[in-house]
């Protein structure tokens, strides 16, 4: 994936920045930070009686937060 060089949120040129613990095309306007690792996910909605089912989080990062 080739780098932006403007923000696409609000169209500052991007200068590279230490951004979680590694110097990353960044935006100084709006933080907006550009990481080249994207990850693939999915997310499923379960659902009974008009009811969402909800978990709480027992791991690390977030432990104790609601998720679905």
């Amino acid at each position: 994936m080739k780098p932006y060089q403007f923000c696409p949120y609000c169209a500052t040129p991007l200068t590279v920045q230490p951004v979680a613990g590694k110097d990353r095309p960044a935006c100084s306007e709006c933080g907006f930070a550009q990481f080249q690792d994207p990850k693939m996910a999915a997310a499923v909605l379960l659902t009974q009686d008009d009811q969402v089912l909800l978990v709480r989080r027992g791991v690390s990062p977030r432990i104790g937060y609601w998720a679905l």
